[in-house]
């Protein structure tokens, strides 16, 4: 049995990928990575742990057993999320979990993904504002700018077109587990030696995303690497490097934080009840984190809350907010 995720380096990667290939890895515990870029057509079942949020999802995780048309297995166990139970119970009522519909295919908003998809729609053809502009105002949501920052003005053509920064190739710059490239602003977890020799017998454990690393990178936690435990020693901001050793430990710890979701721009509403205004538009999602928590691996109990404060994260994204009554919120301050 072995664990998988994007953030292997990828000599790792191709070795698991080989042991499963051939039959001597029997089981493997991913997270969505193993859904990307590799074809394992071996598999006789997978059990998805929480439910996955769209039906695209679902299938595409259970389609990585049965492959080659053999009988397979797909078994979904539910947690205890508001999501999982809201599926679960719609489930109970008769709306069977692999009977769920498809949603509608939709043009992401994100601004790296827009980013990236014009500069590839723009290195197959230049893009002209005018004639493309149904397809530009689809990419390009409410960042009228996004042309000028993403594609490079052509005099020539009067057109814009990918930049020589993206060139030769720019699908291939285009990380298909991630919306941000690790190279660019990624995380480098470096195991050190228990030797109090200066550099003695540092290896890269693994590279991580800026969007995960304060989540999982804080001094005085625990980092997991494929069944191990490593003590957080030293998290440098600097150099993006985070140094790790070696533990044998009975706990693990989890990140405290702090989220607020700021509105910004509304683009649809509804009003279901008098005085009580539901909003659909683009929002600022900021995360500070508070500390962790040491917690018990085995008992899962809690043992020791500690406070630290790692730097605030925000992200643009898009989401529904109630607009209520003066009263109800003055009635909810009050209690």
């Amino acid at each position: 049995v072995m664990s998988y995720r994007g953030g292997y380096s990828p000599q790792e990667r191709r070795e698991i990928e080989a042991a499963m290939f051939s039959g001597r890895l029997h089981m493997v515990i991913a997270t969505s990575a193993l859904e990307l870029g590799i074809d394992v057509g071996s598999l006789d079942a997978v059990i998805m742990v929480g439910m996955p949020i769209t039906t695209a999802s679902l299938w595409q995780q259970a389609g990585r057993a049965g492959r080659r048309s053999q009988t397979a297995l797909a078994l979904v166990i539910a947690t205890g999320t508001q999501v999982d139970r809201h599926l679960v119970a719609g489930a109970v009522v008769g709306q069977a979990v692999f009977d769920r519909c498809f949603a509608p295919a939709e043009i992401a908003h994100e601004l790296d993904i827009s980013r990236e998809h014009l500069q590839c729609a723009a290195f197959e053809r230049p893009i002209d504002i005018e004639e493309d502009s149904r397809f530009i105002n689809e990419v390009c949501g409410t960042d009228s700018e996004l042309v000028s920052k993403a594609l490079t003005w052509d005099a020539a053509t009067l057109r814009w077109a990918c930049p020589m920064s993206c060139k030769p190739c720019p699908a291939a710059k285009v990380s298909i587990r991630s919306t941000r490239t690790t190279g660019d602003d990624g995380w480098l977890v470096v195991a050190i030696a228990n030797e109090p020799r200066r550099n003695a017998g540092r290896r890269v454990l693994e590279e991580i995303e800026a969007a995960r690393a304060m989540f999982e990178l804080y001094e005085g936690g625990i980092f997991l690497h494929r069944g191990h435990t490593y003590s957080i020693d030293l998290v440098d901001v600097d150099s993006r490097t985070a140094l790790v050793t070696r533990v044998d430990v009975s706990w693990h710890t989890a990140k405290r934080e702090y989220l607020d979701v700021v509105p910004e721009l509304a683009l649809e509403s509804a009003l279901p009840w008098p005085h009580v205004q539901y909003t659909f538009g683009d929002v600022e999602v900021a995360t500070t984190g508070i500390g962790y928590r040491r917690i018990d691996s085995r008992t899962r109990k809690v043992v020791e809350v500690v406070d630290c404060t790692t730097p605030r994260l925000s992200a643009k994204s898009r989401g529904v907010w109630i607009d209520l009554p003066v009263g109800v919120t003055r009635k909810l301050v009050q209690s």
